[in-house]
């Protein structure tokens, strides 16, 4: 078996194993190209005759974490022939792209799974979990409208979409930040087999505070408006935009929106009844970089410090034993010395640094092993905002 990353001209071997893998409807050979090809990079495993057995996508990002943007990688179309599944190609393709990831400063790894307890054994864990919100568009709470609504259209200038996008994104843990390229590609993506609609709100000054991007679902009116993206510069921009919903109620009698933890959905109809909701366990992250990943926290009030034992079954590296330290809004990682507050999995460390869960509801399950200075572990590690929208 050999792994490394796949030449040019084995691109089109790629897309052939990850079309036969997922049962694409489409010839393998007549597939059209990826148009992020270009700038992620395609891990493979090869047979020892030299066939490609398996491979998966690496998506370089910038994600947000703690305040800081930091690299994140992407892990997309994962893919194995079905004559070579069982064989530890897809095991062995993950140990040495998470190094080369390592090597090249990204400190977190996310993808989707098709089983949370596959990825688990890489080291990935639960992450996300959104709040998937019907509206009945007629019972949107009845704001005055105000501003104006401006439809985007293809080549218009993106610039105020992108104001808009990195103060939202700045807001949330894993929110991932896009560049002007990037962004272009949202506005005008239509990947998922439906037109996407675009709008922005500008206020009375005319200053773009709030854009819209959905899609519909539903051939014949009445249909449902799915929300891909909503993003707002400040309370005014959700408000404004919110303000014009009810404009969309014909042919949208409903709009579906994976929502914001920052946002109460339930005050959003003037009739709560009329509100249906689900929750949807979403994507798994992965820390790749324990002790560089812990530096970046945001350091709590006041003075303190814990030390955390971390076991990671996957990756050698970080397993280790470290000393956090805080004091005066700054933080500090050393090597520990002497006895560990707490032993953390690197699955459920990921989950504390994310603001996912806490210590003390990760000790109820026995996710974590605490022995002694809680109150700081739980100082370390509050619950915080995580909200990510890209999919890949």
């Amino acid at each position: 078996m050999t792994v490394r990353q796949i030449l040019a001209e084995e691109r089109d071997a790629a897309r052939r194993v990850q079309t036969i893998a997922f049962l694409g409807a489409s010839d393998p050979d007549e597939s059209p190209p990826d148009p992020d090809a270009s700038a992620s990079q395609c891990w493979a495993s090869f047979t020892d005759s030299g066939v490609m057995a398996a491979c998966f996508d690496v998506i370089p990002y910038t994600m947000m974490f703690d305040g800081h943007p930091v690299k994140m990688g992407g892990i997309g179309s994962v893919s194995t022939l079905p004559e070579h599944r069982h064989a530890g190609h897809v095991r062995a393709i993950f140990a040495q792209a998470l190094a080369a990831m390592r090597d090249e400063g990204v400190l977190f790894s996310y993808l989707y799974p098709f089983s949370h307890e596959f990825y688990r054994k890489f080291g990935y864990e639960l992450c996300s979990i959104h709040d998937v919100a019907t509206f009945q568009t007629e019972y949107v709470n009845t704001l005055a409208p105000s501003g104006r609504l401006e439809h985007y259209q293809k080549d218009d200038d993106v610039e105020p979409f992108l104001e808009i996008h990195r103060a939202f994104s700045g807001l949330f843990n894993l929110a991932v930040v896009q560049d002007e390229q990037a962004m272009r590609r949202m506005l005008n993506d239509s990947s998922d087999n439906a037109r996407r609609y675009v709008y922005l709100w500008r206020d009375s000054t005319g200053r773009a505070k709030s854009y819209l991007a959905f899609t519909t679902e539903g051939q014949e009116s009445p249909c449902v408006m799915v929300i891909r993206r909503f993003e707002w510069l400040d309370d005014e921009g959700f408000q404004g935009m919110l303000s014009q919903l009810r404009k969309f109620s014909n042919p949208y009698e409903t709009f579906r929106w994976h929502v914001p933890p920052s946002v109460d959905y339930a005050a959003l109809a003037h009739d709560p009844w009329k509100i249906t909701c689900t929750r949807e366990c979403s994507g798994m992250n992965r820390v790749v970089d324990v002790r560089a990943a812990l530096a970046l926290l945001k350091p709590p009030e006041g003075d303190g410090s814990c030390t955390i034992a971390v076991t990671d079954h996957f990756l050698d590296w970080n397993n280790s034993c470290h000393t956090v330290e805080w004091s005066g809004g700054q933080i500090g990682v050393s090597q520990a010395k002497g006895r560990a507050d707490a032993t953390v999995p690197v699955t459920t460390l990921v989950q504390l640094m994310c603001g996912f869960t806490t210590p003390a509801a990760a000790q109820l399950t026995g996710a974590i092993t605490i022995d002694q200075n809680e109150a700081a572990l739980e100082r370390l590690f509050p619950l915080k905002p995580v909200y990510i929208t890209e999919r890949f």
